[in-house]
């Protein structure tokens, strides 16, 4: 019954370490996934593409597994949030591009990661975002 299924998880603060398991994005109705501030957790996209309802993604203050962002293009079409604020392994010298592929991205926050640069043109193509914050960062 999709209508006892666990639309979101919040797990915010509380010092996790290891990675997250890719099986989280196996959740048919996830719309809300936050892991925000666990700076020891490694969090791996790998798979998000199953998490057909994702919305929010909430991964400051964690860090990212080998692949980066790479899976991320996977959720282009259902992800309207995303807070990557102080994030180890995003530390880049240039903006990330596979956030331009985020279509239906309503609000992005990369606020305190070092990012240089300029903002890439395409940035304006993302015609759904309201919100961009790009605090403390080099560009």
């Amino acid at each position: 019954n999709d209508g006892d299924s666990v639309v979101g998880i919040t797990l915010n603060n509380n010092n996790m370490a290891s990675a997250t398991p890719d099986s989280l994005f196996d959740l048919p109705n996830l719309e809300y996934l936050s892991f925000q501030k666990n700076d020891d957790l490694v969090v791996t996209l790998d798979g998000i593409e199953r998490a057909r309802k994702i919305e929010t993604l909430d991964l400051s203050s964690t860090k990212l597994g080998e692949n980066g962002l790479a899976g991320l293009g996977g959720a282009s079409s259902t992800l309207q949030e995303l807070y990557l604020n102080d994030v180890r392994g995003l530390d880049a010298e240039t903006f990330p591009t596979v956030l331009l592929t985020l279509r239906e991205l309503k609000q992005l926050t990369i606020d305190y990661n070092d990012i240089a640069g300029s903002l890439p043109n395409d940035l304006g193509n993302l015609n759904q975002l309201v919100v961009f914050s790009a605090v403390s960062n080099e560009l």
